[in-house]
């Protein structure tokens, strides 16, 4: 059962690493990266079934997530 729940994650990330762009045009700059969202703490449900997550979004001009 804690194999499976760390492929998932594994996958998850592979998928999530897909959806970005092949080929970046530009460099990342510093308001790029405030502007992602961050995913942290997956806990799974009993069952398995679930995964559960915490999503940060972060704002420049208040300097601070939520």
């Amino acid at each position: 059962m804690r194999n499976r729940r760390i492929w998932e994650l594994v996958i998850f990330g592979l998928l999530l690493a897909q959806a970005l762009p092949a080929q970046m045009k530009q460099a990342l700059t510093f308001d790029d990266f405030i502007s992602m969202k961050r995913v942290a703490d997956p806990q799974p449900s009993p069952d398995g079934a679930w995964i559960a997550y915490t999503v940060t979004v972060y704002s420049k001009e208040d300097n601070r997530g939520n």
